[in-house]
């Protein structure tokens, strides 16, 4: 498939793959923890697992 039939593709179905790719993808859970800032507070931070 040229880049150019690839393009027309796309236009053609784009609709269909994107309801396709919202109903299968889960994205990977995050561990959340927090972590101390400079002034005493604490701050979130999201860590990717690669589940």
């Amino acid at each position: 498939m040229t880049v150019q039939e690839l393009k027309e593709h796309l236009k053609k179905h784009k609709d269909e793959l994107r309801d396709q790719i919202r109903k299968k993808y889960q994205p990977a859970p995050a561990l959340g923890v927090e972590i101390p800032k400079e002034n005493g507070k604490m701050r979130k931070l999201g860590i990717p697992t690669g589940c």
